[in-house]
């Protein structure tokens, strides 16, 4: 009842978000009471999050996994202006005491910060504790960026293609496969040669029926590629 109480009063201030508002908000995030700054991480990601950034950056920190949680969510709605909490989101999605939640949480908030958050996006890639959900996470929200995260191509390619995988990595599923040549089709262009020749690798095998699903997946990649010159 208590939470639920605090939940509803911080939603009520969360709603108009004037400043001073948002600030008596920024100091529940650091109440002793859980339920009181999980309340207000929740709040914040309804409204006035860019006015408290840093508090939310710090808050990336806290001893409850729904308080970090809901930071990141918050985090993601002040899209750009969260910028200096890339790299707490970095860590945050890639720690292996977190979540899956959590680390799903600050995939898509680096998602929405835009391309501040490309490089640390690289790394979890190919990281290898990051949980299979928080990862296809990461690849979706690069493929929604689309040539934006070009400088992602390689690390793409690299996961395709299997080279070196992360010591502890389960083998990728089909599909896995999938959405990762989903989201080379979306960011590659027709001069990504890189690229091109991974997908080759499926539409040129001959041991490959025609009607194989990953076949199909590649020539569908490579014709949605070639048509970006």
């Amino acid at each position: 009842m208590h939470r639920l109480l605090v939940l509803v009063l911080c939603s009520g201030i969360a709603a108009a978000a004037p400043a001073a508002d948002v600030a008596d908000l920024v100091k529940k995030l650091k109440d002793k009471d859980v339920d009181t700054r999980r309340a207000a991480a929740q709040a914040l990601a309804e409204g006035g999050a860019k006015d408290a950034v840093a508090a939310l950056k710090d808050a990336l920190k806290d001893n409850d996994a729904f308080v970090r949680r809901y930071s990141a969510q918050a985090l993601g709605t002040a899209g750009p202006d969260a910028k200096p909490a890339v790299p707490c989101l970095a860590v945050m999605r890639m720690s292996d005491k977190e979540r899956k939640e959590g680390q799903v949480a600050a995939a898509i908030a680096l998602g929405k910060i835009g391309s501040a958050g490309v490089p640390t996006r690289k790394l979890a890639i190919r990281h290898p504790i990051l949980d299979p959900a928080a990862r296809k996470k990461v690849i979706d929200v690069l493929a929604e960026m689309g040539p934006e995260a070009k400088d992602t191509l390689p690390t793409l390619v690299d996961e395709f293609l299997g080279k070196q995988p992360p010591m502890g990595r389960t083998p990728l599923t089909d599909d896995d496969k999938v959405d990762l040549m989903f989201a080379l089709s979306k960011i590659a262009a027709a001069d990504d040669k890189i690229v091109i020749a991974a997908l080759e690798t499926l539409t040129k095998n001959d041991k490959l029926d025609d009607n194989n699903r990953l076949k199909m997946a590649a020539n569908e990649a490579l014709k949605k590629i070639m048509e970006r010159k």
